[in-house]
């Protein structure tokens, strides 16, 4: 084999490995594989000549020897060179156990907040009853008082009891004061012929509504017993 063959024969054997090697770390895939199918069938054979003894004669087979490890042990580095280069690096491992305690610490403390703020609305209610119970207690209110009080409102907002309406035709118009006294302010006045519902009857006074409120007036008020009369609803 003249020179220039040898020459030819070497410069295609480190190009196509070369290529095949930067084939593989350096292009994206597929395209490196696809590269690595073409090239390696070539590498191979050209590989297989280099190393084959009877392709040259035994004085000339040493030398031969020698660079075939030269050229294996440069592309050996350059192989080195590109997969620390090229190749992903691998990912630090993290302790699991770590992680998992970080994130119970980190539940666990919002846990805490979530009820450490529960602990205050509560705190802040309970406050807010004694303060309550306190001012009733400075006033002198009972709690008989208070449920008596709420008995009277529900009576006054609730649902009407029956119906009343001027028993004598000589009162066209009855007074409705504000409370159920005659010293009280007046809001309004009840009409003869028309019926009235009435909320409570408290021994000679009826809460009634539906009558003619007087300027700025409104709500309910009472009208004296002996001046009306309960309608039948039969």
């Amino acid at each position: 084999m003249s020179f220039l063959k040898v020459f030819l024969f070497y410069y295609c054997l480190i190009a196509t490995t070369i290529l095949l090697l930067v084939s593989y770390f350096v292009l994206p895939k597929p395209q490196n594989i696809a590269n690595v199918i073409v090239l390696a069938p070539v590498a191979i054979f050209f590989w297989i000549y280099a190393t084959n003894p009877s392709s040259i004669n035994a004085s000339k087979w040493s030398i031969r020897f020698v660079i075939v490890v030269f050229i294996l042990s440069t592309l050996g580095i350059f192989s080195y060179i590109l997969a620390s280069r090229y190749l992903p690096q691998a990912a630090p491992i993290v302790d699991p156990t770590l992680t998992e305690i970080r994130g119970l610490l980190e539940e666990s403390k919002s846990n805490d907040e979530k009820f450490q703020g529960y602990v205050e609305t509560e705190l802040m209610d309970l406050r807010d009853e004694i303060s309550t119970l306190q001012e009733a207690q400075t006033l002198g209110t009972s709690t008989f008082d208070i449920d008596k009080k709420l008995e009277e409102e529900e009576k006054i907002y609730g649902e009407p009891i029956g119906e009343v309406t001027i028993k004598s035709s000589t009162n066209t118009t009855v007074v409705v004061y504000e409370e159920a006294s005659d010293t009280s302010e007046p809001v309004g006045a009840a009409n003869y012929g028309e019926n009235y519902p009435f909320f409570e009857s408290r021994g000679t006074w009826y809460l009634i509504d539906g009558f003619n409120y007087s300027p700025g007036a409104s709500g309910k008020g009472w009208i004296k017993a002996d001046l009306v009369k309960e309608v039948s609803n039969q």
